[in-house]
Protein backbone atom coordinates (compact mmCIF):
# COMPACT_ATOMS: atom_id res chain seq x y z
CA UNK A 1 0.00 0.00 0.00
CA UNK A 2 2.80 2.42 0.88
CA UNK A 3 4.46 1.73 -2.46
CA UNK A 4 1.22 2.43 -4.33
CA UNK A 5 0.81 5.71 -2.47
CA UNK A 6 4.34 6.79 -3.33
CA UNK A 7 3.77 6.05 -7.01
CA UNK A 8 0.45 7.89 -6.95
CA UNK A 9 1.99 10.94 -5.31
CA UNK A 10 4.88 10.88 -7.77
CA UNK A 11 2.35 10.87 -10.61
CA UNK A 12 0.68 13.99 -9.20
CA UNK A 13 3.83 16.10 -9.57
CA UNK A 14 3.76 16.36 -13.40
CA UNK A 15 -0.01 16.95 -13.28
CA UNK A 16 0.47 20.01 -11.09
CA UNK A 17 3.31 21.24 -13.31
CA UNK A 18 1.09 20.78 -16.37
CA UNK A 19 -1.60 22.92 -14.73
CA UNK A 20 0.91 25.54 -13.58
CA UNK A 21 4.07 25.42 -15.74
CA UNK A 22 7.30 26.77 -14.32
CA UNK A 23 10.68 27.63 -15.75
CA UNK A 24 12.44 28.00 -12.41
CA UNK A 25 14.01 25.31 -10.28
CA UNK A 26 14.62 24.99 -6.55
CA UNK A 27 17.55 27.40 -6.71
CA UNK A 28 17.11 30.58 -4.75
CA UNK A 29 16.35 33.73 -6.65
CA UNK A 30 18.69 36.73 -6.48
CA UNK A 31 17.54 39.42 -4.02
CA UNK A 32 18.50 42.37 -6.22
CA UNK A 33 16.36 40.98 -9.05
CA UNK A 34 13.16 40.82 -6.97
CA UNK A 35 10.81 43.65 -7.84
CA UNK A 36 7.48 42.37 -6.53
CA UNK A 37 6.41 39.54 -4.21
CA UNK A 38 3.13 38.25 -2.84
CA UNK A 39 2.62 37.04 0.73
CA UNK A 40 -0.41 34.76 1.12
CA UNK A 41 -2.17 35.25 4.47
CA UNK A 42 -5.86 34.86 3.72
CA UNK A 43 -6.82 33.34 7.04
CA UNK A 44 -7.10 34.54 10.65
CA UNK A 45 -6.49 37.84 12.42
CA UNK A 46 -3.74 36.75 14.78
CA UNK A 47 -1.85 34.99 12.00
CA UNK A 48 -1.73 38.20 9.96
CA UNK A 49 -0.27 40.05 12.94
CA UNK A 50 2.39 37.37 13.36
CA UNK A 51 3.29 37.64 9.67
CA UNK A 52 4.28 41.31 9.90
CA UNK A 53 8.00 40.54 10.55
CA UNK A 54 8.06 38.97 7.08
CA UNK A 55 7.31 42.36 5.53
CA UNK A 56 10.38 43.89 7.19
CA UNK A 57 12.51 40.89 6.34
CA UNK A 58 11.60 41.01 2.64
CA UNK A 59 12.49 44.69 2.45
CA UNK A 60 15.82 43.95 4.15
CA UNK A 61 16.66 41.11 1.78
CA UNK A 62 15.49 42.89 -1.36
CA UNK A 63 15.59 46.68 -0.87
CA UNK A 64 13.03 48.38 -3.05
CA UNK A 65 10.85 45.28 -3.47
CA UNK A 66 7.09 45.80 -3.50
CA UNK A 67 5.30 43.50 -1.06
CA UNK A 68 1.68 42.63 -1.84
CA UNK A 69 -0.53 40.63 0.51
CA UNK A 70 -3.41 38.30 -0.26
CA UNK A 71 -5.58 38.74 2.83
CA UNK A 72 -8.95 37.53 4.02
CA UNK A 73 -11.96 39.82 4.23
CA UNK A 74 -11.43 39.86 8.03
CA UNK A 75 -7.71 40.43 8.42
CA UNK A 76 -7.14 42.86 5.54
CA UNK A 77 -8.13 45.73 7.84
CA UNK A 78 -4.99 45.14 9.91
CA UNK A 79 -2.85 46.42 7.02
CA UNK A 80 -4.62 49.76 6.53
CA UNK A 81 -2.03 52.45 5.87
CA UNK A 82 0.94 50.09 6.33
CA UNK A 83 3.74 51.53 4.20
CA UNK A 84 5.49 48.15 4.07
CA UNK A 85 2.67 46.78 1.91
CA UNK A 86 2.12 48.01 -1.65
CA UNK A 87 -1.25 46.38 -2.35
CA UNK A 88 -3.73 44.25 -0.43
CA UNK A 89 -5.97 41.80 -2.28
CA UNK A 90 -8.93 40.24 -0.48
CA UNK A 91 -9.88 36.59 -0.87
CA UNK A 92 -13.48 35.91 0.13
CA UNK A 93 -12.71 32.29 0.94
CA UNK A 94 -14.44 30.79 -2.09
CA UNK A 95 -12.81 29.04 -5.02
CA UNK A 96 -14.76 31.20 -7.46
CA UNK A 97 -13.65 34.37 -5.69
CA UNK A 98 -10.05 33.29 -5.90
CA UNK A 99 -10.41 32.58 -9.60
CA UNK A 100 -11.88 36.06 -10.12
CA UNK A 101 -8.75 37.54 -8.54
CA UNK A 102 -6.54 35.63 -10.97
CA UNK A 103 -6.15 38.35 -13.60
CA UNK A 104 -5.39 41.05 -11.02
CA UNK A 105 -2.76 38.93 -9.30
CA UNK A 106 -1.13 37.78 -12.51
CA UNK A 107 -0.99 41.36 -13.76
CA UNK A 108 1.41 42.12 -10.90
CA UNK A 109 3.93 39.61 -12.36
CA UNK A 110 5.37 38.41 -9.07
CA UNK A 111 8.97 37.31 -8.78
CA UNK A 112 7.99 35.17 -5.81
CA UNK A 113 4.89 34.04 -3.95
CA UNK A 114 5.23 33.00 -0.32
CA UNK A 115 2.63 30.48 0.84
CA UNK A 116 2.92 30.61 4.63
CA UNK A 117 -0.37 29.06 5.79
CA UNK A 118 0.00 25.43 6.93
CA UNK A 119 -2.73 22.95 6.04
CA UNK A 120 -5.33 23.40 3.30
CA UNK A 121 -2.60 22.33 0.91
CA UNK A 122 -4.70 21.96 -2.24
CA UNK A 123 -6.06 25.47 -1.93
CA UNK A 124 -2.63 26.81 -1.00
CA UNK A 125 -1.15 25.23 -4.12
CA UNK A 126 -4.00 26.42 -6.31
CA UNK A 127 -3.63 29.96 -4.93
CA UNK A 128 0.09 30.07 -5.70
CA UNK A 129 -0.55 28.62 -9.15
CA UNK A 130 -3.27 30.99 -10.30
CA UNK A 131 -1.32 34.04 -9.10
CA UNK A 132 1.95 33.11 -10.79
CA UNK A 133 3.72 33.05 -14.13
CA UNK A 134 6.16 30.43 -15.35
CA UNK A 135 9.06 32.51 -14.00
CA UNK A 136 7.55 33.00 -10.52
CA UNK A 137 9.20 31.29 -7.56
CA UNK A 138 6.44 29.63 -5.56
CA UNK A 139 7.79 29.15 -2.05
CA UNK A 140 5.88 27.22 0.60
CA UNK A 141 6.11 26.20 4.21
CA UNK A 142 6.51 22.42 4.55
CA UNK A 143 3.65 20.30 3.19
CA UNK A 144 3.07 16.60 2.45
CA UNK A 145 5.05 15.53 -0.62
CA UNK A 146 1.93 14.92 -2.67
CA UNK A 147 1.50 18.71 -2.87
CA UNK A 148 5.07 19.66 -3.74
CA UNK A 149 4.35 19.91 -7.45
CA UNK A 150 2.39 23.10 -6.86
CA UNK A 151 5.55 24.86 -5.65
CA UNK A 152 9.12 25.45 -6.78
CA UNK A 153 10.47 25.34 -3.22
CA UNK A 154 9.00 23.69 -0.10
CA UNK A 155 10.95 24.54 3.03
CA UNK A 156 11.35 22.09 5.90
CA UNK A 157 12.11 23.70 9.26
CA UNK A 158 15.35 22.67 10.93
CA UNK A 159 14.93 20.82 14.19
CA UNK A 160 16.03 23.92 16.11
CA UNK A 161 12.96 25.82 14.89
CA UNK A 162 10.22 23.19 15.21
CA UNK A 163 9.19 24.61 18.59
CA UNK A 164 10.21 28.21 17.86
CA UNK A 165 7.69 31.03 17.70
CA UNK A 166 5.53 31.00 14.58
CA UNK A 167 6.87 34.39 13.46
CA UNK A 168 10.41 32.99 13.43
CA UNK A 169 9.29 29.93 11.50
CA UNK A 170 7.71 32.07 8.78
CA UNK A 171 10.83 34.24 8.58
CA UNK A 172 12.93 31.11 8.09
CA UNK A 173 10.80 30.07 5.11
CA UNK A 174 11.36 33.46 3.50
CA UNK A 175 15.09 33.47 4.20
CA UNK A 176 15.45 29.98 2.74
CA UNK A 177 14.05 31.24 -0.56
CA UNK A 178 17.00 33.62 -0.85
CA UNK A 179 19.54 30.86 -0.15
CA UNK A 180 22.87 31.79 1.51
CA UNK A 181 22.21 35.48 0.87
CA UNK A 182 19.06 35.28 2.95
CA UNK A 183 20.72 33.35 5.76
CA UNK A 184 23.67 35.73 5.96
CA UNK A 185 22.13 39.12 5.25
CA UNK A 186 19.16 38.58 7.55
CA UNK A 187 20.91 36.87 10.44
CA UNK A 188 19.97 39.82 12.62
CA UNK A 189 16.33 39.42 11.70
CA UNK A 190 15.71 35.99 13.21
CA UNK A 191 13.16 37.60 15.48
CA UNK A 192 12.09 40.79 13.68
CA UNK A 193 9.58 42.82 15.68
CA UNK A 194 5.90 42.02 15.38
CA UNK A 195 4.36 45.40 14.72
CA UNK A 196 1.35 47.10 13.18
CA UNK A 197 0.87 50.51 11.66
CA UNK A 198 -1.76 52.38 13.71
CA UNK A 199 -3.36 55.35 11.92
CA UNK A 200 -3.60 58.69 13.72
CA UNK A 201 -7.39 58.59 13.45
CA UNK A 202 -7.50 55.32 15.36
CA UNK A 203 -5.36 56.79 18.11
CA UNK A 204 -7.63 59.84 18.37
CA UNK A 205 -10.69 57.62 18.72
CA UNK A 206 -9.07 55.58 21.48
CA UNK A 207 -7.98 58.77 23.23
CA UNK A 208 -11.53 60.17 23.15
CA UNK A 209 -12.84 56.98 24.75
CA UNK A 210 -10.31 57.17 27.57
CA UNK A 211 -10.91 60.87 28.19
CA UNK A 212 -14.69 60.54 28.17
CA UNK A 213 -14.53 57.86 30.88
CA UNK A 214 -11.85 59.54 32.97
CA UNK A 215 -9.49 56.61 32.48
CA UNK A 216 -5.84 57.04 33.40
CA UNK A 217 -3.92 53.85 34.12
CA UNK A 218 -5.78 50.80 32.83
CA UNK A 219 -5.55 47.12 32.00
CA UNK A 220 -7.26 45.54 28.99
CA UNK A 221 -9.03 42.22 29.51
CA UNK A 222 -10.29 39.77 26.91
CA UNK A 223 -12.04 36.54 27.85
CA UNK A 224 -12.79 34.82 24.59
CA UNK A 225 -10.97 32.83 21.94
CA UNK A 226 -12.54 31.16 18.92
CA UNK A 227 -12.00 27.83 20.72
CA UNK A 228 -13.95 27.12 23.92
CA UNK A 229 -10.97 25.30 25.44
CA UNK A 230 -8.91 28.49 25.10
CA UNK A 231 -11.55 30.88 26.47
CA UNK A 232 -11.62 32.11 30.06
CA UNK A 233 -14.84 32.28 32.05
CA UNK A 234 -16.99 35.20 33.17
CA UNK A 235 -17.11 33.75 36.70
CA UNK A 236 -13.31 33.77 37.07
CA UNK A 237 -13.13 37.28 35.60
CA UNK A 238 -15.77 38.42 38.07
CA UNK A 239 -13.61 37.03 40.88
CA UNK A 240 -10.41 38.62 39.51
CA UNK A 241 -11.47 42.21 38.89
CA UNK A 242 -12.31 43.19 42.51
CA UNK A 243 -8.90 41.88 43.58
CA UNK A 244 -7.09 44.04 41.03
CA UNK A 245 -9.23 47.09 41.77
CA UNK A 246 -8.66 46.76 45.51
CA UNK A 247 -4.91 46.34 45.11
CA UNK A 248 -4.57 49.37 42.82
CA UNK A 249 -6.85 52.21 43.82
CA UNK A 250 -6.54 54.25 40.61
CA UNK A 251 -6.51 51.36 38.14
CA UNK A 252 -9.27 50.93 35.56
CA UNK A 253 -10.20 47.76 33.69
CA UNK A 254 -11.25 48.00 30.05
CA UNK A 255 -12.85 44.83 28.71
CA UNK A 256 -12.45 44.30 24.97
CA UNK A 257 -15.05 41.76 23.83
CA UNK A 258 -15.94 40.91 20.27
CA UNK A 259 -19.49 41.59 19.06
CA UNK A 260 -20.63 38.08 19.97
CA UNK A 261 -19.28 38.42 23.52
CA UNK A 262 -20.59 41.86 24.45
CA UNK A 263 -23.42 40.50 26.63
CA UNK A 264 -21.00 38.37 28.62
CA UNK A 265 -18.79 41.41 29.26
CA UNK A 266 -21.80 43.43 30.35
CA UNK A 267 -22.65 40.66 32.79
CA UNK A 268 -19.17 40.79 34.32
CA UNK A 269 -19.33 44.56 34.66
CA UNK A 270 -22.73 44.35 36.34
CA UNK A 271 -21.48 41.71 38.80
CA UNK A 272 -18.35 43.68 39.72
CA UNK A 273 -20.39 46.89 39.96
CA UNK A 274 -17.51 49.35 39.80
CA UNK A 275 -17.23 52.65 37.95
CA UNK A 276 -13.67 51.63 37.10
CA UNK A 277 -14.75 48.75 34.87
CA UNK A 278 -15.51 49.70 31.26
CA UNK A 279 -16.34 47.99 27.98
CA UNK A 280 -14.74 49.15 24.76
CA UNK A 281 -16.88 49.26 21.63
CA UNK A 282 -17.15 45.62 20.44
CA UNK A 283 -17.66 46.84 16.88
CA UNK A 284 -14.63 49.16 16.84
CA UNK A 285 -12.29 48.74 13.87
CA UNK A 286 -9.35 46.46 14.56
CA UNK A 287 -6.75 49.21 14.40
CA UNK A 288 -8.79 51.36 16.79
CA UNK A 289 -8.71 48.44 19.21
CA UNK A 290 -4.95 48.26 18.62
CA UNK A 291 -4.68 51.97 19.47
CA UNK A 292 -6.46 51.34 22.77
CA UNK A 293 -4.30 48.33 23.61
CA UNK A 294 -1.23 50.43 22.83
CA UNK A 295 -2.11 52.66 25.81
CA UNK A 296 -2.74 49.83 28.31
CA UNK A 297 -0.44 48.96 31.19
CA UNK A 298 -1.01 45.22 30.70
CA UNK A 299 -3.16 42.97 28.50
CA UNK A 300 -4.78 39.91 30.09
CA UNK A 301 -6.00 37.47 27.45
CA UNK A 302 -6.27 33.86 26.38
CA UNK A 303 -4.19 32.63 23.45
CA UNK A 304 -5.95 34.51 20.65
CA UNK A 305 -5.72 37.59 18.46
CA UNK A 306 -5.60 40.04 21.38
CA UNK A 307 -2.40 38.40 22.65
CA UNK A 308 -0.68 39.16 19.35
CA UNK A 309 -2.24 42.61 19.20
CA UNK A 310 -0.61 43.47 22.53
CA UNK A 311 2.76 42.20 21.31
CA UNK A 312 2.43 44.22 18.10
CA UNK A 313 1.85 47.38 20.16
CA UNK A 314 4.65 46.66 22.62
CA UNK A 315 2.49 46.01 25.67
CA UNK A 316 3.16 43.54 28.52
CA UNK A 317 0.99 40.42 28.22
CA UNK A 318 -0.43 37.95 30.70
CA UNK A 319 -1.65 35.08 28.53
CA UNK A 320 -3.66 31.95 29.34
CA UNK A 321 -2.92 28.67 27.54
CA UNK A 322 -3.96 25.04 27.21
CA UNK A 323 -2.74 22.05 25.24
CA UNK A 324 -6.05 20.15 25.26
CA UNK A 325 -6.98 21.20 21.71
CA UNK A 326 -3.66 20.08 20.26
CA UNK A 327 -2.21 23.57 20.51
CA UNK A 328 1.52 24.04 21.15
CA UNK A 329 1.70 27.14 23.37
CA UNK A 330 5.41 27.81 22.75
CA UNK A 331 4.58 28.60 19.11
CA UNK A 332 2.18 31.37 20.11
CA UNK A 333 3.36 32.89 23.40
CA UNK A 334 4.31 36.55 23.58
CA UNK A 335 7.77 37.44 22.27
CA UNK A 336 9.66 40.71 22.49
CA UNK A 337 7.60 42.17 25.36
CA UNK A 338 7.44 41.51 29.12
CA UNK A 339 5.09 38.58 29.62
CA UNK A 340 3.75 35.81 31.81
CA UNK A 341 2.12 32.69 30.35
CA UNK A 342 -0.17 30.63 32.59
CA UNK A 343 -0.83 27.01 31.61
CA UNK A 344 -4.05 25.23 32.46
CA UNK A 345 -3.66 22.05 34.53
CA UNK A 346 -2.77 18.98 32.47
CA UNK A 347 -5.74 17.75 30.46
CA UNK A 348 -7.86 20.84 31.18
CA UNK A 349 -8.76 23.97 29.26
CA UNK A 350 -8.21 27.65 30.04
CA UNK A 351 -11.45 27.79 32.12
CA UNK A 352 -9.55 25.77 34.77
CA UNK A 353 -7.09 28.65 35.36
CA UNK A 354 -8.26 30.30 38.57
CA UNK A 355 -8.56 34.00 39.38
CA UNK A 356 -6.00 33.81 42.25
CA UNK A 357 -3.39 32.39 39.85
CA UNK A 358 -4.05 35.20 37.40
CA UNK A 359 -3.91 37.85 40.14
CA UNK A 360 -0.56 36.54 41.37
CA UNK A 361 0.91 36.41 37.85
CA UNK A 362 -0.43 39.90 37.15
CA UNK A 363 1.39 41.39 40.12
CA UNK A 364 4.63 39.64 39.17
CA UNK A 365 4.37 40.86 35.58
CA UNK A 366 3.53 44.40 36.65
CA UNK A 367 6.60 44.50 38.87
CA UNK A 368 8.91 43.11 36.21
CA UNK A 369 7.54 45.40 33.52
CA UNK A 370 7.38 48.38 35.87
CA UNK A 371 3.88 48.88 34.57
CA UNK A 372 2.23 52.17 35.49
CA UNK A 373 -0.88 51.10 37.42
CA UNK A 374 -1.76 54.51 38.79
CA UNK A 375 -0.78 53.62 42.38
Amino acid sequence: MASLKRRFYAALFPVYRLLFPTRVDRAAFVPRSAKRVLVVRHDRLGDMILTTPVFDLLRELAPGVEVDVLASTRNAALLEGDARVARVFMDDGTWSGLWRLRSQLRARRYDAIFSLIPGRSVRAGWTAGVASHATTHRVSTWRPKRYHGFFTRVVRLPRSLTTAHVSRQMSHVVRAAFGPVGRDAAASNLAAPIRLHIPDGARRTAERFLESHGIGAFVTLNLRSAAAARSWTASEATALLPVLLAAHGALHIVMVPGPADAAEAEGVRAQVNSTRVHIFDPAAPLLTLAALVERAAVMITPDTMTLHLAVATGRPVLSLHTTTDGNVPDLWKAVGVPSRALMAPEGQGVPAITAPRVAEAFEALARDAQAALGD
